[in-house]
């Protein structure tokens, strides 16, 4: 039995729908045809260029640690 007919065979009113928390992008989209709007793409653009500085950081890492040479982290 669905939720809907379980209330309604016990008197109880219909569930209210759930508030939505996230506030809605109303940035304008990239093109009218993709569905994705411009604080997205920045989003997105932000997220992928961290995870390549990340890369990059573990290929000399494992490149130093391949030759023996010691790496400064900074630490």
């Amino acid at each position: 039995m669905g939720e809907a007919r379980r209330r309604a065979a016990q008197g109880l009113p219909p569930r209210q729908p759930k508030k939505n928390s996230k506030p809605v992008d109303t940035s304008p989209r990239v093109v009218p045809w993709l569905p994705l709007t411009k604080n997205q793409t920045q989003q997105f653009v932000a997220v992928t260029t961290r995870g390549a500085w990340f890369g990059i950081c573990l290929l000399y890492t494992s490149d130093a640690a391949d030759e023996g040479l010691g790496v400064d982290l900074g630490g």
